[in-house]
């Protein structure tokens, strides 16, 4: 049996904390986080 985890990749963030790659480039992805956060 296989259990598939998805996760947005907007979301995934570095070890350190920072923005790492996204393919929507990271201004992309910065908006997209500050957005759901606001929505929270």
């Amino acid at each position: 049996m296989t259990i598939s985890i998805l996760i947005p990749c907007h979301r995934v963030i570095g070890g350190n904390c920072a923005l790492t790659g996204y393919a929507g480039r990271l201004p992309t992805k910065k908006a997209l986080q500050d957005l759901e956060s606001d929505v929270r």
